[in-house]
C-alpha cells in the first residue's frame, strides 16, 4: 500500500465477457488516494496468494489473470 502505481484503473473483460475496472488507488478510508499494492489488487480480483508470497510469486500468478492479458505498453504495472 503506498507505492505509486503508474495507473488508475486496471480494465478487463472477465472469462464471462463482462468489462470490469478495477482501481489502482484506495477511493475512501485511511488509506484514500494511497496505491493499493500488488496483494489489494489480487484479492479484488479473487487472486488466491499463498501466505508469506513472495513478490515474483505474485507478478507471476497475477500475470495470467484476465486483467494483465493484453495490457498495452502505457497500461503495464509490472
Amino acid at each position: 500500500i503506498g507505492h505509486r502505481c503508474p495507473v488508475e484503473q486496471i480494465e478487463y473483460v472477465d472469462d464471462n465477457g463482462v468489462a470490469k475496472v478495477i482501481d489502482c488507488y484506495f477511493k475512501q478510508g485511511a488509506y484514500k488516494d494511497q496505491s493499493k499494492g500488488l496483494v489489494e489488487l489480487a484479492k479484488e480480483l479473487g487472486v488466491q496468494l499463498p501466505a508469506k508470497a513472495k513478490l515474483d510469486e505474485i507478478r507471476k500468478l497475477l500475470s495470467k489473470h484476465p486483467a494483465f492479458q493484453n495490457v498495452s505498453e502505457h497500461h503495464s504495472i509490472f
